[in-house]
């Protein structure tokens, strides 16, 4: 079942969500940091797992050239500052009369936001469209537990991003399982492409931990294009004998 990892990834974000709100108080901020600090390990090391450095075949300039075409495209199209801005626009839709105490909007749009921006929910699909659910496995605690610690200040709104979350993630599914299937799944260059694309993704997602552990501020939403690029650069590579 191609949408088991997003489906058990729903039910820990609804759990976190509901858990809390139920802190009326809020953790307090150490253990607050310190959790997020200890995702922020985990996330790291799911990307250094995924490097695929034991492929003899991984081609070294495909990803150089992948991140670095990428980041270009993503500060071109100013993806992260639009989807900034697009959040903005939602948390004034739920905020009313302009009341910044109103933390329901804010919840929902922060969730969503860390949830789906990122490469996570981009390898994670691509991986469950192979049947591996271990990247949204992993992902769905990362998800429980931070959603747990936002909803705590929040509230209930980051129950929302549950729902937004779920369909994000069930539509790249379908649309990756639909591109696999109509490939030669034994065939070499699928083998190739995939590759690389993982590489690229672990990449991503190592940036999102390094984010999280306060290391770097990485717009990690500006490098989504470059796990696009393998799609390309790998035919024209090996039609080159590169």
């Amino acid at each position: 079942m191609i949408f088991l990892g997003t489906i058990v990834n729903f039910i820990t974000i609804i759990v976190g969500a509901i858990l809390g709100s139920l802190l009326k108080k809020g953790l307090p901020e150490k253990f607050s940091k310190a959790i997020l600090m200890g995702m922020g390990l985990c996330v790291v090391f799911i990307g250094i797992s995924g490097l695929n450095l034991g492929y003899e075949n991984l081609n070294a300039l495909i990803v150089v050239l992948s991140v670095a075409i990428g980041v270009i495209l993503g500060e071109l199209l100013n993806i992260d500052d639009n989807l900034n801005k697009f959040g903005a626009f939602i948390q004034k839709k739920f905020t009313k009369n302009n009341d910044e105490n109103n933390t329901f909007g804010k919840g929902f749009v922060n969730c969503t936001l860390i949830f789906c921006i990122g490469a996570m929910a981009i390898n994670g699909a691509l991986k469950g469209a192979q049947g591996d659910h271990s990247i949204y496995y992993a992902k769905a605690i990362i998800d429980g537990v931070t959603c747990t610690v936002l909803a705590s200040t929040l509230g209930i709104g980051c129950i929302l991003s549950a729902f937004s979350t779920t369909i994000y993630q069930g539509l790249l599914t379908l649309l990756f399982y639909l591109l696999i299937t109509s490939v030669d799944q034994t065939g070499y260059m699928y083998n190739y492409i995939i590759n690389h694309v993982g590489t690229v993704g672990s990449l991503l997602i190592i940036a999102i931990g390094l984010n999280m552990l306060g290391v770097t501020k990485i717009k990690t939403a500006n490098l989504i294009p470059a796990m696009l690029l393998p799609l390309g650069l790998c035919p024209l590579f090996n039609l080159l004998g590169i």
